[in-house]
């Protein structure tokens, strides 16, 4: 493997460093250079541990850029997720090049932050701008008031299928008061035309009987299930959540954080020890074409991912695996009917939405399964490394989609564990730790409360 050539601990190499940051990053030339770095390899693996290691990797790459740049270049991990990298225009070099050392002097200055929780390092996305980075993420803020399908209205030259499955409900989502006092609320996906004409906001004690004999009260059981339990201090499901995926270069999270979810709970249920679906299926099928607001590559609602899967059922990744694409086309298994769908996927019963803006209702829902989250991404947020998370600047509306698996409240930061979707190569093996915002009026650290989903069977 390349190894950087480090300059030694000698005054012209400190001269020369504390240059380079006070030019790169306007910071005082008061910077040490720790003796370490003599003959520290190149790390773009994103997964350094400690604060030391990570500030030690950003310094190497700021002081050696020419040659930490080869190396980048000739990374496999990098490469597999960039071939193009390998073949690079002189032009298109110069470029990315100067995309990279502008990434990796904002990495160290992150790093020298004082008292900072968390910590960045460069990973395989380190010559991509935050335009380009950005279209990565593409889960679209969804509304918060009842979702209907699309029609042809919405959307022009939308046309019905003449042959399938139901794809569209009789109804939206309905949000239903479990306690009657407007204290604990969860959508439950109730797609039966007799409610119709009901408000959103439901009580369920005065349609207690006729919710039941319609529905077997399964929203109302499910919705106090999360009432009730006591809000446990900690609870981690990784070993329950799977594999970490790599959605690549497509805006696909949506997707993988709804599959992960509903392969958790076949789990933590035992229904299935070793699921494995199809995330390509949701990408391709799971569209504006076929009455679901999503659009593929281009983003998409998690809601209507798990809309889909209960519609629908999921085949095995092994018979619809993912391209990294859309398709344009919905392979046909999806399209056949009860009997065949039943012998090559599975379904779940139905999928509810966590009670917004608090953060007792959402550690409630992850005690029980994994939940599905919306994310608000920016630029730093894809340099973590480690540590617990937290960014004053991420309002506005969500862009990203995840997994919640866990939560501490007795840490010494308390902080929310969650799945990405990015490969192992990023943050803590895959996953982040977010600080916990215990607040019951507010959407949480980068608008993360807004907008949750859990599946169920």
């Amino acid at each position: 493997s390349l190894q950087a050539m480090a300059m030694a601990p000698s005054a012209l190499a400190l001269l020369a460093l504390t240059t380079v940051l006070a030019t790169v990053l306007a910071l005082p030339t008061t910077v040490v250079v720790n003796p370490n770095l003599i003959n520290l390899k190149f790390d773009f693996t994103q997964t350094f541990k400690t604060l030391d290691k990570a500030l030690l990797q950003a310094q190497l790459v700021v002081n050696n850029t020419d040659a930490a740049w080869t190396a980048y270049t000739k990374d496999s991990k990098v490469t597999a997720l960039f071939p193009t990298l390998r073949t690079l225009s002189t032009t298109e070099n110069a470029r990315r090049f100067t995309i990279f050392k502008a990434n990796a002097a904002e990495v160290l200055k992150i790093n020298l932050v004082k008292n900072q929780e968390w910590f960045a390092g460069l990973g395989p996305y380190s010559h991509l701008d935050w335009s380009e980075f950005s279209a990565l993420t593409r889960a679209i803020p969804e509304p918060d008031n009842t979702l209907a399908p699309p029609t042809a209205r919405d959307w022009p030259g939308l046309k019905e299928p003449t042959t399938g499955v139901d794809l569209r409900p009789a109804t939206g989502k309905f949000m239903i008061d479990i306690s009657g006092k407007g204290t604990q609320q969860i959508f439950t996906g109730i797609n039966t035309g007799i409610l119709d004409g009901l408000n959103n906001n439901i009580n369920l004690n005065p349609i207690g009987r006729k919710l039941k004999a319609l529905r077997g009260m399964e929203g109302a059981r499910r919705g106090r299930e999360l009432q009730q339990a006591p809000t446990s201090s900690k609870i981690d499901w990784t070993s329950k959540a799977g594999p970490v995926r790599n959605q690549g270069q497509c805006g696909s999270c949506w997707a993988f954080a709804a599959v992960g979810a509903i392969e958790a709970l076949y789990r933590i249920t035992g229904k299935n020890s070793n699921p494995d679906f199809s995330e390509e299926q949701i990408v391709d099928c799971c569209d504006i074409w076929r009455f679901y607001w999503s659009w593929a590559c281009d983003g998409g609602y998690t809601s209507e991912a798990l809309r889909y899967a209960k519609n629908n059922g999921l085949a095995a990744e092994s018979k619809y695996p993912y391209k990294v694409s859309d398709s344009d086309s919905c392979n046909s298994w999806s399209w056949t009917s009860g009997a065949a769908r039943a012998g090559s996927g599975d379904a779940i019963r139905d999928y509810g939405k966590v009670s917004s803006n608090n953060y007792v209702h959402l550690a409630n829902s992850v005690r029980v399964n994994p939940t599905t989250i919306s994310f608000r991404v920016v630029d730093s947020f894809r340099w973590y490394s480690g540590g617990v998370y937290s960014s004053s600047g991420c309002g506005g509306s969500t862009n990203h989609a995840m997994l919640v698996v866990g939560y501490d409240t007795t840490a010494s930061v308390p902080y929310w564990k969650i799945k990405n979707s990015w490969g192992t190569g990023w943050g803590e093996s895959g996953y982040i730790r977010v600080k916990m915002i215990k607040s019951t009026s507010s959407s949480g650290m980068c608008g993360m409360y807004s907008n949750a989903h859990r599946p169920w069977l």
